[in-house]
């Protein structure tokens, strides 16, 4: 059995142009402060002016403490599944007509099983700790874009 699903979006899952430091040429008498104060203290994506900025290293550590949280969430529900009566050992019941009928409920009942596992996974993204882990390296290039913009925000 496999799976595939978009587990969380980023704080810019769409095209935007990163912001590496103060003094990128991106930066503008008209969008610095709006970028800043995204930066520092909104998510890290940043639209000002109807074009989106972000900074690449700093959306990486969000995503990666989303696939770290994402790993310790399914080593959890691997073993709830391994507790699960529908993995206990299979022998073919008494009352059932065939064994084939047999595995087929038996089946049904794995899928079930590890598809509920997978929907738990993936609804607990914890946006709100991968923005935390992201927020110092979105404050550092705030800050430097204050440094070079003499801002104080």
């Amino acid at each position: 059995m496999s799976a595939t699903a978009d587990y969380c979006y980023g704080p810019c899952f769409f095209n935007y142009f990163s912001i590496e430091d103060g003094s990128s040429s991106y930066l503008t008498l008209l969008n610095y402060l709006i970028i800043v104060y995204d930066f520092k203290w909104d998510n890290g994506c940043s639209h000002a002016l109807e074009i989106s900025y972000s900074n690449t290293d700093c959306l990486l550590i969000h995503e990666q403490y989303h696939l770290q949280h994402f790993l310790e969430n399914l080593e959890w529900e691997q073993y709830i599944l391994r507790n699960d009566s529908a993995f206990d050992d299979m022998s073919c019941p008494m009352e059932a007509s065939s064994c084939q009928e047999a595995y087929n409920a038996r089946e049904q009942e794995i899928r079930d099983a590890v598809e509920e596992a997978y929907r738990r996974v993936s609804m607990d993204c914890d946006e709100t700790g991968a923005q935390g882990a992201a927020r110092p390296c979105f404050t550092a290039v705030a800050d430097s874009i204050c440094q070079n913009w003499n801002c104080n925000p």
